[in-house]
């Protein structure tokens, strides 16, 4: 924004880019000025280059209006401030709230699973258990067969023991009836009557 009572010392005219604001560094400019001031009170300001000099003139009036449109635009950025702070804590909230949602439906879902695993757990168990108990039987199974072989291998060296007994019970009859034969025999060629020649 350009004032009108900003004039640089050659031509006149308004300088581009001027500031309505009066920092320190402004000092009044002396009343033997040899340009146009326009309005009552003027203040000069040097420029980052030592030689260059423009001069602001501006009315107590103005000062006021600046200062109340810069108390304005400070409510308004506090105003703003306030909403955007506002629509932030909203946000916060709305994220807290799908957050605690979302947390509260993972813990429903892991309790679910948890009880779901923990019942596999005990169906596991009572297999395993069914196993062990059918181990157990069969383990006995086993062991009665083995005493049931052991008996049997018992009576079967016993039978082997008797038809060994038999055998030589019979080669010894068989002997005595051979040795009775051969007695008879004898004792028949002896009484026989017919004549020898």
């Amino acid at each position: 924004m350009q004032h009108p009572h900003l004039v640089p010392p050659s031509t006149g005219q308004p300088l581009p880019g001027a500031s309505y604001a009066l920092p320190p560094q402004y000092i009044a400019a002396p009343q033997s000025y040899p340009y146009r001031i326009g309005q009552p009170k003027c203040y000069v300001q040097q420029a980052p280059q030592p030689q260059a000099y423009f001069r602001q003139c501006i009315t107590r009036a103005e000062l006021g209006e600046i200062q109340r449109g810069f108390g304005n635009a400070i409510r308004s950025l506090e105003l703003a401030g306030d909403r955007q702070f506002s629509k932030i804590n909203l946000n916060m909230q709305q994220l807290a709230d799908q957050l605690d949602a979302h947390t509260r439906q993972q813990a429903t879902a892991t309790s679910s699973t948890v009880h779901r695993l923990e019942q596999e757990v005990h169906r596991l168990y009572g297999r395993i258990s069914a196993m062990e108990s059918s181990s157990v039987l069969q383990g006995q199974q086993i062991r009665v067969l083995e005493l049931d072989r052991g008996s049997f291998r018992t009576q079967l060296l016993s039978a082997r023991e008797e038809i060994e007994c038999l055998s030589k019970s019979l080669e010894a009859q068989e002997e005595r009836v051979a040795m009775l034969a051969r007695q008879m025999a004898r004792s028949g060629r002896k009484s026989d009557p017919r004549p020898t020649r």
